[in-house]
């Protein structure tokens, strides 16, 4: 089976109070969605989560950048 690249994703799960990310891509094998994992990310908060999630999608634009807001 040749793998292509697949771009990665944060999923953010829960496990009793505490919150932690998975680093995953995904792929249809025979019709079948499936995921790998590339990493896990651990001892930070719902928020930071959501942040690391968003840039990942590319929901997030640098400081730096010609398109942020500047005040």
């Amino acid at each position: 089976m040749i793998r292509k690249h697949h771009p990665l994703h944060l999923e953010i799960q829960r496990h009793r109070s505490t919150y932690y990310g998975l680093i995953r891509s995904s792929f249809r094998d025979n019709g079948k969605v499936k995921h790998t994992t590339q990493g896990r990310l651990k001892g930070m908060s719902l928020e930071q989560l959501k942040l690391i999630q968003a840039a990942l999608r590319g929901d997030v634009i640098p400081k730096d950048s010609a398109d942020a807001h500047k005040e």
